[in-house]
């Protein structure tokens, strides 16, 4: 402003001469001041009234040029988790540590191949927002989010999200994959194999079958040979799915 105020002064002197500034380019030069001091109050005033939850700036956030209010603030989400990774399902968990001003209006999760792209909801990734208006949490707190329809043994990045009228925040990023077909069918013994003594449990995915005793003098023992089921008798006291005392016979597979 004082630059520009100073080459208005420079201009009167050269149209009027150094040594003979005439009166009436004087007067013009002050009231062209005059008018850029009333615009520069009437612009001042202007921005005073805007509304606090008005958009007038730019900044950049992860990446990404996103509108924002000088006045207000983002909200925040961190502590990406993920948990009941399955072949083709997991779920996505964070926690929104900070409200925002004005209050966030939507959260959710974005996730993407690894070798594809940082996950956002700008670049094409798969994104589940999840708008305030439908859900009861509108404060802190942690979230989670159920996916679906996801590919077998492959590695998935994944961030959080969570949005105001200011713009955008992310999590950090996080890695997970998700279960191939051979494991979700693996068989598992909960007690560690043949162990009569001990009532446990054999599953294959869902299905599962438990030891359990055909009568007081005989034990089903079940256990994993591969990714097979077996099933083995014993002879003992059988009581509760184990055996109680010593072992009669030895095993017989059934």
């Amino acid at each position: 402003m004082k630059k520009l105020l100073a080459s208005l002064f420079i201009l009167g002197f050269f149209f009027a001469g150094a040594n003979h500034v005439h009166a009436s380019i004087l007067s013009e030069v002050l009231s062209q001041i005059q008018s850029l001091e009333n615009e520069v109050s009437r612009l001042k005033s202007e921005l005073k009234a805007t509304s606090p939850y008005s958009s007038y700036w730019t900044r950049v956030v992860n990446n990404e040029t996103k509108n924002f209010n000088p006045g207000g603030s983002l909200p925040i989400v961190a502590n990406p988790i993920v948990t009941s990774v399955t072949h083709s399902s997991a779920i996505l968990s964070a926690n929104i540590t900070l409200l925002g001003n004005p209050v966030y209006t939507v959260y959710g999760v974005c996730y993407s191949p690894i070798s594809s792209i940082i996950p956002s909801i700008t670049n094409g990734a798969t994104c589940i927002g999840i708008p305030t208006t439908t859900t009861s949490l509108s404060a802190t707190g942690p979230f989670m989010v159920p996916i679906i329809s996801l590919v077998s043994n492959t590695k998935y990045n994944y961030r959080a999200y969570v949005a105001n009228t200011n713009g955008i925040s992310y999590s950090p990023l996080i890695e997970f994959t998700t279960l191939d077909l051979v494991t979700k069918y693996m068989c598992s013994d909960s007690d560690g194999g043949i162990a009569p003594f001990t009532k446990g449990a054999i599953c294959r995915g869902s299905y599962c079958e438990v030891d359990s005793c055909r009568n007081a003098n005989s034990l089903d023992e079940k256990s994993c040979d591969g990714a097979y089921l077996k099933s083995q008798n014993v002879i003992c006291n059988c009581n509760n799915g184990a055996c109680t005392r010593n072992i009669m016979s030895s095993l017989s597979q059934i």
